[in-house]
């Protein structure tokens, strides 16, 4: 409050009429265009006009002192347009000085102002700040007109000579001077409690559908890694809608902070997913209350709330586990089995024993042991077995990855080479490949599939190896079971292919001779093909009505629970 205790500088210069060529129009002047240089007396002026109706002599006095601040600023005049506007003002204190005069109602200047300093505060001020829900753009306003008369009362008060302001105007001011900081103009939202009374905080802007699916695309994979994981998410809602929403948007603005602060860990996506999975329970805890078992003291951030916490303390150390490996690649010189990349880094916290790392994470998890003691863990391996070991998964470069990675545009290639050489060879146009004899032949495209899909399981089998430590044994199980089914289909189909036609082995047209006694059924490899291929119509029907596999996806039966279990795409992980 030093400020208040100097106060501002007196008035001394009395106005003089000094020439003018260019005069301000009173209406330029009425609207508060002042030049640029003189911005900071704006609303001095705005003040003066606002009161001008009830007290025209504070109107006048704002006015005369909002001149004395222009000439200290640019005594010169030498700014742009400063001449004109101080002769417009000059003329407006001339021309209002006698009427202002007539309407004062004290008989001084410095009891007129303080008279009026009085009623505005206790009147407006302090009745405005007591109300529950006042809006916070007028107490704003009211405290700036505050600020501006108790400058202009106390330069009225040196000039004229008064002793000293009252003591209980000064604690107005300091009190003024204090608030109109906490009310200062705001662009964006008011977030204080005052705020919720402005007119834009009564208009409902966040539709509760919208909310929704903004939060269901932004946590889809979050949700996806806990079921995976087997694990409850962390995004416990409150009862209260309004509370409920706002929770949303706590989580959501959690989430896309920890995605901004991220850096190159933003490329982890399930990394980011553990870290919002631990945050967002602390965020839960705080906002509810709740006790930690250990201290039985409220629930506090783990990682504290000092500046830059987040990023020194969870981002620095995974960020060196990424610069650490990537140092280890030599610029890509050295083979992928020597270091980690992004997803082999990132698979570690698609396992649940990422959750022995804790939180906050501990140094010494098997993450971290992955670089800090790369050094003396490769060179005991290297003794050991004589080759480099990996903390994670390996990748392998190899044709077989490219062909089971690519194997449905490989599969469509080799069909429809052996499609297009048949219709060669048999020297028919292809307008006629709808007769029998072509038929059978072109049919045979399903046992290069089946022999095609055999050889698909076999690599699952070794492509995956030695990664079957961390698969479940259902999924293990599964793959076997294919192994098996597709080498059925791929002795199958043959054989029905064979027993089709009336020209084919005796023997083993003996050996299926029982099956010709079945009536009223098409042939048996064209049934056979039929469910060959009814697995990919059900596929396909699947892909074309999105809204039927999300209905069998939440389905209980045991048949559907099986076929989404078969149906699972075995992700060749490299390894």
């Amino acid at each position: 409050m030093s400020n208040l205790e100097s106060g501002p500088q007196v008035l001394t210069r009395r106005p003089s009429r000094s020439a003018a060529t260019t005069v301000f129009s009173t209406e330029v002047f009425d609207n508060e265009v002042v030049p640029s240089s003189l911005g900071s007396i704006a609303h001095i002026l705005r003040v003066a006009t606002e009161i001008e109706a009830e007290r025209p002599r504070v109107a006048y006095l704002c006015r005369f002192y909002a001149f004395e601040k222009a000439h200290r600023l640019d005594p010169s005049s030498s700014g742009r347009g400063v001449r004109q506007f101080k002769t417009a003002l000059l003329q407006r204190l001339e021309r209002d000085n006698a009427s202002s005069l007539t309407s004062r109602v004290k008989k001084t200047d410095a009891r007129e102002i303080e008279s009026f300093y009085r009623q505005y505060y206790e009147h407006y001020v302090r009745a405005l700040d007591k109300m529950e829900e006042a809006d916070r753009g007028q107490l704003g306003k009211a405290y700036q007109t505050a600020g501006v008369l108790f400058e202009v009362l106390w330069a009225v008060n040196k000039t004229e000579k008064v002793e000293e302001v009252a003591p209980e105007i000064i604690a107005a001011a300091r009190d003024v001077q204090e608030k109109k900081e906490i009310y200062v103009p705001y662009n964006i939202l008011p977030l204080d409690s005052a705020g919720a009374s402005q007119s834009i905080m009564q208009l409902e802007e966040l539709d509760e559908r919208a909310v929704d699916a903004v939060m269901s695309s932004l946590f889809k994979n979050y949700k996806t890694w806990c079921k995976y994981l087997g694990r409850k998410h962390s995004l416990r809602l409150p009862q209260g809608p309004q509370e409920v929403q706002q929770r949303k948007m706590l989580y959501m603005g959690l989430y896309l902070l920890i995605w901004g602060e991220a850096a190159n860990v933003r490329f982890m996506p399930e990394c980011l997913c553990y870290i919002f999975h631990n945050m967002a329970y602390e965020l839960h805890g705080l906002l509810a209350g709740n006790v930690s078992i250990v201290t039985g003291e409220n629930i506090k951030p783990s990682y504290g709330g000092d500046d830059e916490a987040f990023l020194r303390k969870v981002i620095t150390p995974l960020y060196r586990v990424i610069e650490k490996e990537a140092n280890n690649s030599r610029n890509g010189q050295v083979p992928h089995s020597a270091w980690c990349n992004y997803d082999d880094l990132n698979e570690y916290f698609w396992s649940s024993d990422c959750f022995s790392l804790g939180w906050p994470m501990r140094d010494d998890g098997n993450f971290f042991k992955s670089t800090r003691d790369v050094a003396q863990a490769r060179k005991a391996y290297r003794k050991k077995s004589g080759s480099t070991g990996k903390s994670y998964f390996v990748e392998t470069r190899t044709f077989w990855h490219i062909f089971r990675s690519y194997d449905r545009m490989w599969t469509f290639y080799i069909l429809a080479l052996q499609a297009m050489t048949i219709i060669a060879w048999s020297g028919v146009s292809p307008l006629n490949i709808f007769q029998k004899d072509i038929l059978y032949d072109l049919s045979s495209i399903f046992i290069t599939a089946a022999f095609l899909r055999f050889l698909q399981s076999i690599l699952d089998l070794f492509l995956n190896f030695p990664g079957y430590h961390r698969w479940r044994f259902t999924d293990v199980l599964r793959n076997l079971l294919k192994i098996v089914v597709s080498f059925a289909w791929a002795i199958v189909l043959p054989l029905f292919y064979v027993h089709s036609f009336s020209m084919g082995p005796d023997k083993i047209k003996d050996v299926l001779s029982f099956l010709r006694q079945v009536k009223g059924i098409p042939p048996l490899y064209i049934v056979a093909v039929a469910f060959y291929l009814l697995p990919n119509l059900l596929a396909a029907v699947l892909f074309i009505f999105p809204m039927l596999r999300r209905w069998i996806e939440n389905s209980d039966w045991h048949i559907i629970r099986f076929l989404l279990w078969w149906s699972q795409v075995i992700m060749v992980i490299n390894t």
